[in-house]
């Protein structure tokens, strides 16, 4: 029987928590959770305060929420998402891994802020390539405040887990994208919209290419509201998951109560600035790729299940547009569509276990 591991996806919203195993290359999906996050869990510097979360009404239930899952005391694989960790892209000589990673410290030193000891360095080989008749590693190049993934180490310790992996939101997006999403016949840009940030990571066929990230997310629907109407957070979500398709042209529609109105302001508003981000991303990579295009643009994350959200962007930014589906292996697990709902939520987390495997 393969070995169950839990992934888990904390963000700044919710805290996506998936169980599931590996074996013979199918993935088992045992069970899902989404809890919120706690107001204040994170300092400025993307420090998780472990005080905050386990004060909290909701997440103090998270051991006993695992162990329902039938997962307590298993091996867990840690996504994370923050400003703080560098991404950068090298190309190194082809060498035996253990120089490789002597080289891969050498470079992080020229690009790192402070001491090499403040920070934990890894690298992943994306591809291989050629220059001068010389075989080069193309090599993404990670390096994350050493407080920062200690105070990660320190929540899933305090939850009763054993880590097993750290691994940085856009490889845990990756390695789902390679198994559920990706073809070799298409160019992909996947769209990652959260509360705070959006991230595009894009991909030429099955292979990942480039990635970057930018303020703004579904919180700033939740924002605009409490400042035009004084809703609450939880009274604006409901609204986003149960309106109706919002009207996508330009005019103001008078006929509208206030509520609407502005509801449909401040969705045009963060949404367009989205399509406008997909365009210029569409851009870059057409200039570097000699041409070639992004063919089509897949939206995961909580923020991408507003109905009427991908036909809006499409209209924007003129490429293909939808929310990732549920691949039919795992449909099963969601019947309902509440449930169906939280699929793009946790694709971070499950591609967290498979990195784990």
């Amino acid at each position: 029987m393969a070995e169950k591991v839990l992934g888990i996806d904390i963000g700044r919203g919710n805290i996506k928590i998936v169980c599931g195993s590996l074996g013979k290359g199918k993935f088992t999906l045992h069970g899902h959770q989404i809890l919120k996050t706690p107001k204040a869990a994170f300092g400025a510097n993307g420090i998780i305060n472990s005080k905050v979360f386990f004060e909290d009404e909701i997440t103090q239930q998270l051991p006993d929420v695992i162990k329902h899952m039938g997962c307590k005391g298993i091996k867990c694989s840690l996504t994370i998402s923050d400003k703080q960790i560098i991404i950068r892209e090298r190309k190194l000589p082809f060498v035996p891994q253990k120089e490789l990673r002597e080289i891969v410290i050498l470079e992080a030193q020229s690009f790192l802020p402070g001491p090499l000891e403040d920070f934990v360095v890894d690298y992943r080989v994306i591809d291989k390539s050629t220059d001068d008749e010389n075989e080069l590693l193309k090599v993404l190049i990670v390096a994350a405040p050493r407080e920062l993934i200690d105070s990660y180490r320190s929540f899933i310790e305090r939850s009763g887990l054993k880590i097993m992996a750290i691994d940085i939101k856009s490889s845990c997006i990756t390695n789902y994208a390679k198994k559920y999403i990706l073809r070799e016949d298409m160019n992909t840009l996947v769209v990652d919209i959260g509360a705070q940030t959006t991230k595009f990571i894009m991909y030429n066929g099955k292979s990942y290419f480039a990635e970057l990230e930018i303020d703004g997310g579904g919180d700033e629907v939740n924002f605009a509201m409490s400042e035009f109407l004084n809703m609450s957070d939880e009274d604006v979500e409901r609204k986003k998951m149960n309106a109706e398709k919002f009207v996508m042209n330009d005019d103001v529609d008078l006929s509208q109560d206030e509520e609407d109105m502005y509801f449909n302001i401040a969705v045009k508003r963060t949404y367009e600035k989205i399509a406008q981000e997909i365009r210029r991303v569409m851009d870059y990579y057409r200039t570097r790729r000699f041409s070639s295009r992004i063919d089509n643009v897949i939206m995961i994350g909580g923020a991408s299940n507003m109905n009427g959200i991908a036909e809006y962007i499409q209209s924007i930014a003129d490429v293909p547009v939808s929310v990732a589906d549920i691949p039919e292996e795992l449909s099963s697990s969601f019947g309902s569509e509440d449930s169906q709902k939280d699929f793009s939520m946790i694709i971070p987390a499950i591609g967290a276990v498979l990195r784990g495997k």
